[in-house]
């Protein structure tokens, strides 16, 4: 089932995931097991999980009335039938619309590294743990909310 290591328990570490809680997660993957496990842990520390089994269910999620505010956080696996995550980041990138992202991968090779420097994207090489993905993932949210804080600031 999926490529995430189970040592770290979700309870353990909901705590450290206190100022994400209410956090929009897309998570985007082929694997049924992984999309599914990634989402249930997701909700159990209190972000709230959206699921997709392709890049474009993915694009048709986050262009859909119901995300007009956009997600907190896309969490995306690099290799999927069709548009690869690399592919669907790159399009999100050209719109405009690309929110804080996390490429999962066990594919991490050189032009895959460099095209997600290139597109500002953090990766995560396949198998990582629960707790290595909350690090990176509480960074990248917070720092979102930091930044719409002082947009709203400026604005008024």
């Amino acid at each position: 089932m999926g490529e995430l290591c189970e040592e770290d328990a979700t309870d353990q570490y909901a705590d450290n995931w206190a100022s994400c809680r209410g956090a929009r997660v897309l998570v985007v993957d082929d694997d049924a097991d992984m999309r599914a496990l990634l989402a249930a842990r997701l909700d159990a520390v209190g972000c709230v999980a959206y699921a997709a089994a392709s890049g474009s269910a993915a694009l048709s999620v986050l262009t859909s009335k119901d995300f007009a505010k956009g997600v907190d956080l896309l969490l995306i696996d690099l290799r999927m039938p069709g548009t690869s995550g690399i592919e669907i980041l790159t399009l999100l990138r050209a719109a405009r619309q690309l929110p804080p992202a996390i490429l999962m991968t066990a594919f991490a090779e050189p032009h895959v590294r460099t095209e997600a420097l290139a597109l500002g994207i953090h990766i995560l090489e396949k198998p990582f743990t629960f707790d290595t993905l909350r690090r990176v993932a509480a960074a990248l949210i917070l720092s979102k909310r930091v930044e719409a804080l002082r947009e709203s600031r400026v604005i008024r």
